[in-house]
């Protein structure tokens, strides 16, 4: 998995989410979690396209995959939506 914002990196285990991630970015926080490997150490600063983590199947899960989420001032948000406004912000001139 690629950071798709910079920020700082928490690192922990959740009972549902097994071994995540965290990306900080203000008031901005994504969440990669499930996963099999973590590339970053915690506090490491990242940016868009830096290694931070392999998929897997850790947590409360039936197969391996990635939970993703965004959360803005506390509030979570679609993470399609999100995504997508990335791509048209970096496709502008």
């Amino acid at each position: 998995m690629l950071a798709v914002l910079p920020g700082t990196v928490i690192v922990g285990y959740n009972a549902f989410l097994g071994v995540y991630i965290k990306i900080s970015y203000g008031e901005l926080e994504i969440t990669y979690g499930h996963l099999s490997q973590v590339l970053t150490l915690p506090d490491d600063e990242v940016y868009p396209g830096t290694a931070v983590a392999i998929t897997g199947a850790t947590g409360r899960v039936t197969g391996e995959h990635l939970h993703f989420s965004v959360r803005y001032k506390s509030s979570y948000i679609d993470p399609l939506l999100f995504l997508d406004a990335i791509l048209q912000h970096s496709r502008s001139p």
